[in-house]
């Protein structure tokens, strides 16, 4: 895997076998939403330049929650581009804080794309399986 971006709260990857772009996020409940949301502004910039098919969020160590609000603003980053980079899969490995994964599973129910599939998985190994049938 290439490395595309690695801070001490978000890392990214892209699986070029697949064209899966791996974002693993570990952001801590308490931080600010700014710096949540320069987090996410790499992470859109890393899709835009990576154009995967694929996507795996791992979320297993996101601990911040997404407030409604900043959820809306998100849905309306992702939306276009991945409608316009056609992104077919999208797994999400569950955080084990139950308020950050409702907010990361509120923000994948928002999107509704053709041919667009997303499901849930508790590691990493059990995602990329799918990803790749």
């Amino acid at each position: 895997m290439e490395i595309k971006i690695n801070t001490r709260f978000l890392s990214l990857e892209l699986d070029e076998s697949s064209n899966t772009l791996v974002s693993i996020w570990e952001t801590k409940a308490d931080m600010r939403e700014e710096d949540y949301r320069n987090l996410f502004l790499k992470y859109m910039e890393a899709v835009q330049q990576t154009k995967p098919q694929n996507i795996i969020i791992d979320a297993l160590n996101a601990r911040y929650p997404i407030s409604v609000e900043l959820q809306h603003w998100i849905n309306s980053m992702i939306f276009p581009v991945y409608e316009k980079l056609a992104i077919k899969k999208m797994a999400i490995i569950m955080s084990e804080d139950f308020i950050a994964q409702l907010s990361f599973e509120q923000v994948a129910e928002q999107i509704e794309l053709p041919g667009f599939e997303i499901s849930y998985f508790v590691n990493i190994n059990k995602a990329l399986t799918w990803i790749t049938e």
